[in-house]
């Protein structure tokens, strides 16, 4: 019996991969790769033949998505154009590209480039590190939900999430899905610390989407992060580039046409602020740096910040990441693991409401303005709404408001003090400064703490915390007690219980 299942599952094995592609007539071609994707081999030695059985195992569950490998073999009839070995990719009846194994040893990343990139009609399960690395370095637009079951929030987001997949089924942007309950290993090293979280992985960058979790917003962001990296502005357009918290604009000569450095720095920060280019005489005048040609410069707080960066053009993309921000970010559950949990220091301002602190915007000013070589985000958090997460992480009571603490997020410490022992001020912006350069020097509290407490401990909380009202109320119930057990009748005295009487009984049950 057990040979018979052991000869079932190898002739199960050997139809599964002789069937991982499918022989073709060259007249069949046209009516097969009219719908869906097709990678089809023609004319192959042996060796070729064997790498193609290999790529085509590793791709074969994406037949459900519509991608199918296939071959046509030359040698047993006469193909039309076909005189040695090539590859030919087809999308949707069209012939996309001709590849020659023959000529490149690096014929499998071309074809695996077009089955990542080609249109697929639903959010593809990824499962493991080496299909989730070469999504990444595709550099094909794919966004990516990682949830887990039992998620609540999860649950929500699925029919939404299948929706757009439907919806985006044309397009060149591709939906996918990790099970972080079954593959954790993948959400740990993508730095998943909430759930559910979405990437948007594009250009070789990833970025986290923090909008609402609707159709509408979901096809509003994709729209927004596939369209054009910058766009070209003019001195007319100055007052609505100053309303924005951050933007960026690179002045540049009239002349100059290559503009491929700044698109590869503004895909990098798609998410975070607008882009533009001008060569207008008008805008070079009016923003910092005036005459310096080619020129970045970051504008902040109506205008007026500008950071200015005319130095080599492999400075940009690290230069702008590190200015990126807002003077103040303000706190909110979108962006909270983003800034807390990063890999920037923070100083946060803790206050009892969520309008923006003018004087800590002054602070982060100052700071913006100088040569640091710490970077550091400027935040600030209303922790009369969060006052059990200021409390718990930063110990910071609302009667204590404002407050402000350092968060060493990759150290996971938070610091209350300067380096004097003192607490941090907004008044002592060089105790502040001084700090952040030095939190090595600083007496420090972790900020991995537990999310929650055990029955006893929350018990001696709430004792710690309400002392006094349970003290009264106490007194007021013993009091009661007492009041009641005076004021009923005594009841008449029972009478003794005889033992045997016990035992009479029991043997009568017996």
């Amino acid at each position: 019996m057990l040979s018979r299942l052991w000869l079932l599952a190898l002739v199960s094995s050997v139809v599964t991969r002789a069937f991982a592609y499918i022989s073709l007539n060259e007249s069949q071609v046209k009516s097969k790769t009219a719908n869906h994707h097709w990678l089809i081999l023609y004319t192959a030695t042996d060796d070729l033949v064997n790498q193609w059985q290999s790529l085509s195992d590793n791709y074969s569950d994406w037949q459900s998505y519509g991608v199918y490998f296939a071959q046509v073999d030359c040698n047993k009839e006469a193909c039309e154009d076909v005189k040695k070995s090539q590859i030919r990719l087809y999308s949707e009846g069209a012939l996309v590209q001709t590849v020659d194994p023959g000529k490149t040893s690096t014929w499998q990343p071309v074809l695996e480039q077009h089955i990542l990139s080609s249109a697929i009609a639903r959010s593809v399960p990824i499962t493991n590190m080496d299909m989730l690395t070469r999504i990444k370095q595709s550099g094909s637009p794919w966004f990516i939900k990682y949830y887990a079951p039992w998620c609540g929030h999860c649950k929500n987001l699925a029919p939404v999430w299948e929706n757009l997949a439907m919806d985006h089924a044309a397009s060149n942007i591709n939906l996918g899905e990790v099970n972080c309950e079954t593959n954790r290993d993948l959400c740990s090293a993508e730095n998943v610390a909430g759930l559910p979280t979405i990437y948007f992985y594009n250009h070789g960058f990833r970025f986290t989407f923090t909008g609402q979790r609707d159709l509408d917003s979901f096809k509003a962001y994709l729209q927004k992060m596939t369209g054009p990296a910058f766009q070209t502005t003019d001195h007319a357009a100055l007052p609505s580039i100053l309303k924005e918290p951050v933007s960026l604009v690179y002045v540049h000569a009239a002349k100059q046409k290559n503009m491929d450095d700044l698109e590869r720095v503004a895909k990098g920060v798609m998410d975070r602020l607008p882009v533009y280019t001008t060569s207008d005489p008008k805008m070079d005048k009016a923003l910092k740096g005036t005459g310096k040609l080619p020129r970045l410069v970051m504008i902040k707080h109506d205008g007026a910040v500008q950071l200015v960066n005319d130095g080599a053009t492999s400075t940009w993309l690290s230069w702008v990441q590190s200015h990126q921000y807002p003077l103040v970010t303000r706190i909110a559950s979108n962006n909270a693991n983003e800034i807390l949990k990063g890999k920037r220091m923070v100083a946060l301002l803790l206050q009892s409401s969520d309008q923006l602190s003018n004087a800590f915007e002054d602070v982060s000013s100052q700071w913006e303005q100088q040569e640091h070589d710490t970077h550091v985000t400027f935040a600030q958090l209303n922790a009369q709404t969060w006052s059990a997460f200021a409390k718990r992480v930063y110990s910071v009571e609302t009667s204590d408001l404002p407050a402000i603490v350092i968060v060493d997020p990759i150290r996971k410490l938070y610091f209350k003090t300067d380096l004097h022992g003192d607490v941090f001020s907004i008044t002592q912006s060089e105790a502040l400064f001084a700090a952040l350069e030095h939190p090595e020097q600083l007496q420090g509290q972790t900020t991995d703490v537990p999310r929650s407490m055990s029955l006893v401990q929350k018990a001696l909380v709430f004792m710690g915390d309400h002392g006094l009202k349970l003290s009264i109320g106490l007194i007021i119930l013993a009091a009661i007690v007492f009041v009641l057990s005076n004021s009923r009748d005594p009841l008449p005295t029972a009478m003794p219980i005889d033992p045997r009487a016990d035992d009479d009984d029991h043997e009568k049950k017996e």
